[in-house]
């Protein structure tokens, strides 16, 4: 063959190197953004997993402290009336029920009654 058509023969393979290479590249490039993607994918997702997770460990740790201070305030609810239920006892009268029968058919007079709140300490405000 001759040295001209040798030559074009050379370019044609190097033309078609070329084009291969550059296909090969572009092919390159893609994977990468590809594999860049799907990692940026999976981080968006364990991040959004953590967060989720992190909201609902918050949240139900506001529901217990809720729930103790709403037992703490009925336990003060519960104290107070206690207090307030011994010092009515203190003072002779009592409470009863309008179906049931009184439980003291002389009540104290008020001077009696009032004379025996003196004993009792005065309730602490919170």
């Amino acid at each position: 063959e001759s040295a001209k058509a040798k030559l074009k023969r050379l370019q044609a393979e190097l033309l078609d190197a070329e084009d291969a290479l550059a296909e090969t590249r572009r092919d390159r490039e893609d994977d990468i953004r590809s594999e860049g993607y799907d990692t940026l994918g999976d981080n968006l997702d364990q991040a959004l997993q953590d967060t989720l997770d992190e909201v609902t460990y918050n949240a139900k740790k506001q529901e217990e402290v809720i729930s103790h201070m709403l037992d703490n305030v009925v336990n003060r609810y519960q104290d107070a009336y206690g207090k307030i239920q011994s010092i009515i006892n203190g003072t002779g009268f009592t409470l009863s029920n309008p179906k049931s029968k009184p439980k003291s058919r002389n009540p104290p007079t008020l001077i009696q009654a009032t004379s025996n709140l003196s004993k009792y300490q005065k309730p602490k405000i919170y």
